[in-house]
This record gives structure tokens, sequence and C-alpha cells, in this order.
């Protein structure tokens, strides 16, 4: 891929995207979500072909499609775009250490203090939306 392809999807996760920690499911697990809102199928289509990922919607009234990528793939993502990103990129670097650990944590029990950092995390990472 062409570094102004790169660039390009960049700026639309800067201006139109969310980069997020979230807890799903009733034994709170830890998910990273990278996605972009938009009505513009074919834009979102790009970001499916070149990342992978899936395109739900439409929602708002039938024209807003959401294109979203999460854990490993997001990692992927994140790391590809990393050096282009400028409004998102401390979220980015957030996830992104949040990912690789939790990559090198597996599936084993996690302990007190990881679960701790984990929800810390989510919670820092939602603060710099606001910012």
């Amino acid at each position: 891929m062409k570094k102004t392809d790169i660039a390009y999807f960049a700026g639309i996760v800067d201006g139109e995207g969310y980069i997020g920690i979230y807890i799903i499911g009733k034994r709170r697990q830890y998910h990273m979500e990278v996605g972009v809102s938009n009505t513009n199928f074919w834009l979102l289509s790009q970001l499916k072909f070149a990342f992978n990922g899936t395109i739900r919607g439409p929602y708002s009234g039938g024209r807003c499609l959401i294109w979203r990528v999460t854990d490993k793939q997001a990692l992927i993502f994140l790391e590809t775009l990393l050096p282009y990103l400028h409004l998102k990129r401390p979220q980015a670097e957030l996830a992104i250490r949040f990912q690789k650990r939790k990559r090198n944590t597996g599936r084993a029990h996690i302990s007190d203090g990881e679960i701790a950092l984990r929800e810390a995390e989510r919670i820092l990472c939602h603060n710099l939306k606001t910012q």
C-alpha cells in the first residue's frame, strides 16, 4: 500500500473515526476496536479491502454505515496508520500498548492487577476522546 493511501486513511480516522477499549459480555472481557462512521460506502469498502473488518448499517435514518476492526486486526491497522495520525495519536498509542500486552497475556488467568490496568486504560482511552 502506498504511503499516500495510508496517510489518507489516517486523516479519515482522525476526522471520522473512533478508537476504543470496551468491556464485552458477562465475563467482562476487554476488547479494542477501531472504526469509521460515514455515509460513503466506497470509502468504507476501501478500508475493508485494505484492512479487513466489517461494514454494518445503515444507521441514523438509513444513511450512516460503520466499518470496524477489533483486537489483532485493529492492532495491525493502528500500527500502520500511527506515523500519520494527529488527533487520535494518543488514543492509538494507548490502544496499541493495550492490545500488545493483552496478546502476551493470552487466555491465561488474568490477575487482579492486570484487570485494574485494563480498566484504567479503558477509562483513559475514553477520556482522551473528549480532549
